[in-house]
């Protein structure tokens, strides 16, 4: 994972920033587990907000 960092970015894991390390997680979802329902729900700590069912602004 350290050398895929290091190919993309020119830095190890450790240094990457939230965009960087998003890229990274995606690409590590593409190659070695992006298959089934955990890859299309959305991360944990999602900013994504949706209404409370029922109720209209």
């Amino acid at each position: 994972m350290d050398e895929l960092a290091r190919q993309r970015f020119g830095k190890g894991v450790r240094s990457l920033n939230k965009l960087e390390a998003s890229g990274l997680i995606d690409e590590l979802l593409e190659r070695h587990g992006g298959k089934g329902q955990a890859a299309r729900s959305p991360r944990r700590g999602s900013t994504r907000r949706t209404a409370p069912v029922g109720r209209v602004p």
